[in-house]
């Protein structure tokens, strides 16, 4: 049987069929299924359950909540146009905001205080401002007052001048003599002045003869415990009077021992020996380094200080015939001999000297103030230091430190 269908026999075939006696039309059929389908559904239906909206819709009202917390302050409420530049600034200084006022409700709950509000804070500000620029302005007029009546500069980083010393003539009147007696008085030298130097303008400037001899001076050379003045002419001395002669001894003695010196060596021309007025030719001459203590003659226009050996005091002790201790020195100098009217201690009656004592290379003083005597001044205050620093220096010490014990005031001396 063939399985193949063409047209024809497709035709012939349904010309076989018995005839249709259904009499409806097309729109009769259409019509009658629309009907029935609304009375019942397809049996392959199945409608399809409602989901549940109250989930969703809290979701929705949360996120819309949110966005109306963040979105605002993003914006200007008014009707002003920025560039992209400004917009951005401005969304910063919002959120800036933003996030103070709800750490703010945050303290505000928690019962912290709110630290600076925004007006206040600006106050603050410009007030401090304000302040600071009063203070400058005075500052300012402050340091051009000091500039214009301080020439010299005395900021820490400043060169200062180190000390030197002078010495000169205090005469003395007795009822039938005279004596003449050689005393220091403090000077200053550029802080970069050597040993030498130093030396040098303290005997220049000390120099009282008639020719001022020491002006011939070549050079000076620190050797040891010896110092050596190197003159241009071995006849630089010649023409020293016998007072003159015993001025320079003086001096020497004076001098040399506050720099460290226990003798002094003459050269001419480099080599040694010079003529030294009427003693001839003279190579050197010793320096006692056994002076003890510095004592107070207050002259007409200012203070001088006095070594112990030229005043005649106590400079051994009495039992062992030696030099007096740095301790027994300062105790010393707190008292006079009996004859002595013409000179004072160097300790303040004011002043009450509590301990003495060297550990190590230091020596250390400690003193109060009496509250019972007048207030001390300044300058009978820096004499009194001046005196123990003079006193130290024939000692083997570093340095000095002066103590107020009431008050912790320190001066420190450098002793080498």
């Amino acid at each position: 049987m063939n399985n193949k269908w063409d047209e024809k026999e497709i035709e012939k075939t349904l010309s076989k069929l018995p005839p249709v006696k259904d009499h409806q039309s097309k729109d009769d059929l259409f019509q009658a299924i629309e009907k029935k389908s609304k009375k019942e559904l397809p049996s392959r239906y199945s409608p399809r359950k409602k989901r549940p909206w109250i989930v969703p819709s809290l979701a929705a009202a949360a996120a819309m909540f949110l966005l109306l917390l963040i979105v605002p302050p993003l914006f200007d409420n008014g009707d002003q146009q920025f560039s992209s530049d400004e917009a951005a600034e401005q969304n910063m200084i919002n959120t800036a905001i933003y996030n103070d006022n709800e750490e703010n409700e945050r303290n505000e709950e928690e019962g912290f205080p709110e630290e600076n509000p925004p007006d206040e804070e600006s106050a603050s500000n410009n007030s401090l401002n304000e302040t600071e620029e009063e203070t400058g302005e005075e500052a300012e007029e402050h340091n051009s007052s000091y500039e214009e009546n301080n020439e010299s500069d005395t900021s820490p980083d400043a060169e200062q001048p180190a000390p030197v010393y002078v010495a000169t003539i205090y005469t003395v009147e007795n009822e039938d003599s005279v004596s003449e007696y050689v005393v220091l008085v403090e000077s200053a030298l550029n802080s970069e002045a050597g040993i030498e130097e130093a030396v040098k303008h303290s005997l220049q400037e000390s120099d009282l003869t008639s020719g001022q001899y020491m002006d011939n001076l070549a050079d000076i050379s620190a050797e040891g415990d010896t110092v050596v003045l190197n003159f241009a002419d071995e006849a630089a001395l010649e023409s020293l009077t016998s007072a003159e002669s015993h001025f320079l001894n003086d001096l020497f003695q004076e001098l040399f021992t506050v720099y460290g010196f226990n003798q002094v060596s003459f050269e001419a021309e480099g080599e040694p020996g010079i003529i030294y007025g009427q003693h001839g030719e003279v190579e050197s001459i010793p320096v006692s380094s056994h002076n003890r203590g510095y004592y107070l003659i207050e002259g007409e226009e200012d203070f001088y200080l006095i070594s112990g050996i030229a005043a005649g005091e106590q400079i051994e002790d009495n039992d062992s015939g030696n030099p007096l201790t740095f301790e027994q020195t300062v105790e010393k100098m707190k008292t006079t001999s009996e004859d002595a009217d013409w000179y004072d201690s160097a300790i303040p009656p004011e002043v009450e000297i509590k301990s003495v004592r060297i550990p190590g290379d230091t020596a250390r003083v400690s003193y109060i103030l009496d509250r019972d005597e007048e207030e001390v001044s300044d300058e009978k205050l820096d004499t009194f230091f001046e005196a123990l620093k003079l006193s130290a220096a024939p000692f083997t010490l570093d340095s000095l430190e002066i103590v107020n014990e009431e008050t912790g005031e320190k001066v420190e001396f450098e002793l080498d």
